[in-house]
C-alpha cells in the first residue's frame, strides 16, 4: 500500500502519485487518528507536505472514500474527526445493503463468477437456479465481501459446469440455508471445515500457496498452518 507522503525524498506517496486524478480510501473508518488530521489539512487547504521536508507541496486530487460503517453513529463519536466526517458529508451517497437488494445477488454472483473464469482459465457457464434462490434469501452480514468469498470458494470446489449450493463447504451451507440441512449435516469443529476449505482452494490452484491465500483473503503463513493440519 502507497504511504500518504513518503519518508525518503525519492519516495512520491500516495498524494503524489495521485495528482490530477483521483484517490480512493476504502474502510476510512480505520484510519488513525494522525492521518485524519492530515487528510483534513488536505481537503481544507490543499496543502501538504512530505515527512523530513519543510517544503509545502499543492495537492491536485479528487479524494473518494468508502465506510460500511455509519460514521455518524455515536460508535464513532470519538475515533472519527468530526470535522473530517461534516467535510466528506457534504457530498456523500448511501448504498444499500445487499440484503436490501436481493435482485441484485445474481447479477453480482455472475460477475465474481466471470471474474474468477478468466483469472484461472475456467470455463464454468453459471450458477445453479437453487443456489441463486438461497442467496437471494440470505441475509448476508458481511455484505458484498461474503457474497464474493461465497462464489469464489464454490468456483474452487466446483467440478461441473454450474456452481451449485454443494460446492460450498458444510460450514457456509448450513449458515446460509438457515437451517434447511440441519437434518442431514453432521457437527464437527470449525478448524476442520476452515482446514477442508483451505485444503480445497489449495488444490484448486494447484499446490499455489500463493494463489490460495489470495483467494481465501488470509496469509500465506495461515495457509502454511491448516496445510500442517493434514
Amino acid at each position: 500500500a502507497k504511504k500518504w507522503r513518503g519518508k525518503e525524498e525519492n519516495t512520491p506517496g500516495g498524494l503524489c502519485d495521485a495528482a490530477g486524478g483521483t484517490l480512493f480510501i476504502n474502510n476510512i473508518e480505520h484510519m488513525s487518528p494522525q492521518v485524519q488530521l492530515r487528510l483534513n489539512h488536505v481537503l481544507h487547504t490543499g496543502e501538504f507536505y512530505r515527512d523530513n521536508s519543510t517544503e509545502i507541496l499543492q495537492s491536485d486530487v479528487r479524494f473518494i472514500a468508502a465506510s460500511t460503517h455509519d460514521l455518524t453513529s455515536s460508535k464513532f463519536q470519538h475515533s472519527f474527526s468530526r470535522d473530517l466526517l461534516y467535510h466528506i458529508m457534504v457530498n456523500s451517497l448511501q448504498i444499500p445493503s445487499l440484503r436490501d437488494r436481493p435482485d441484485d445477488i445474481p447479477l453480482l454472483a455472475q460477475h465474481f463468477l466471470e471474474e474468477e473464469n478468466l483469472r484461472n482459465n475456467k470455463k464454468l457457464t453459471g450458477i445453479t437456479p437453487e443456489f441463486l434462490e438461497i442467496l437471494k434469501q440470505y441475509y448476508f452480514p458481511g455484505n458484498l465481501q461474503e457474497l464474493r468469498k461465497l462464489v469464489l470458494s464454490a468456483v474452487a470446489a466446483c467440478t461441473d459446469r454450474q456452481v451449485g449450493i454443494e460446492d460450498i463447504s458444510p460450514y457456509s451451507r448450513e449458515r446460509i440455508t438457515l437451517g434447511s440441512f440441519t437434518s442431514t449435516f453432521e457437527p464437527r469443529p470449525l478448524r476442520g471445515f476452515i482446514r477442508e476449505q483451505v485444503g480445497e482452494t489449495v488444490k484448486y490452484c494447484g499446490g499455489d500457496l500463493k494463489e490460495a491465500a489470495r483467494l481465501l483473503e488470509i496469509s500465506v503463513e495461515l495457509v502454511q498452518e491448516y496445510q500442517a493440519d493434514d
